[in-house]
């Protein structure tokens, strides 16, 4: 959008087309002109008296692309000529900062410790920050399987009672709310089986985790 001015508090553009939509905003019908500094300048409305008397509306609207990584956008008025903006509104040295966020993956996995490596891992996509066990559509409960090998020798339980003390959000936003979850062993592989629930969410990406050490022995 040019901006050259306002006049009475009605914006005064470099083309027609920006003028006409201003125009159709505000319910008026076409456009007249106004000279600026040497320069001509087109108004929404047939003229400048229905344009002055025209409840203004005010609203700018930001499309802002999908994209599939983070993005930031720094947003701000350029002055264009003499014009003079309010102090309120966002300037190059002061802009609004808009930080557009992707859907984070939640991962829950076995802890990669001395002995272990993990296998088999369960994720979840979800909308960044949002309190997953709320609202209409509960998406809070996740139905996992993880899996997780000795690096040497065998493996056998140790406890096959896994509680919700057991699991380690990485990301402190992430919260487990609740589990029903056992751990088993198959030859070589410990698993842990069932489903958790998250309550709050992480933004970004983010890891829950299970420390082997405490379902499994190495044999």
């Amino acid at each position: 959008m040019a901006l050259l001015t306002t006049i009475s508090g009605v914006p005064l553009f470099t083309t027609t087309q920006e003028a006409l939509s201003w125009a159709n905003d505000n319910n008026c019908n076409g456009y007249h002109e106004h000279d600026y500094d040497g320069q001509t300048g087109y108004m929404g409305c047939a003229d400048h008296s229905q344009a002055s008397s025209s409840p203004i509306n005010s609203n700018l609207t930001l499309n802002i692309p999908s994209q599939s990584s983070e993005t930031i956008y720094h947003v701000f008025f350029e002055s264009i000529g003499s014009t003079s903006y309010s102090s309120h509104l966002p300037t190059q040295d002061s802009p609004w900062v808009i930080n557009q966020l992707v859907n984070p993956t939640l991962t829950i996995k076995f802890r990669d410790t001395d002995g272990y490596v993990s296998e088999k891992t369960t994720t979840k996509k979800h909308f960044p920050g949002v309190v997953l066990n709320s609202g209409s559509i509960d998406n809070a409960k996740i139905p996992i399987n993880i899996t997780t090998i000795p690096l040497r020798g065998g493996i056998s339980i140790k406890n096959s009672i896994v509680k919700t003390e057991n699991i380690t959000a990485v990301d402190s936003s992430t919260i487990v709310v609740s589990s029903n979850l056992t751990a088993s062993v198959s030859g070589r592989t410990g698993s842990i089986t069932g489903t958790i629930t998250i309550g709050e969410s992480s933004k970004r990406d983010s890891d829950v985790l299970f420390n082997p050490d405490d379902f499994f022995t190495i044999t």
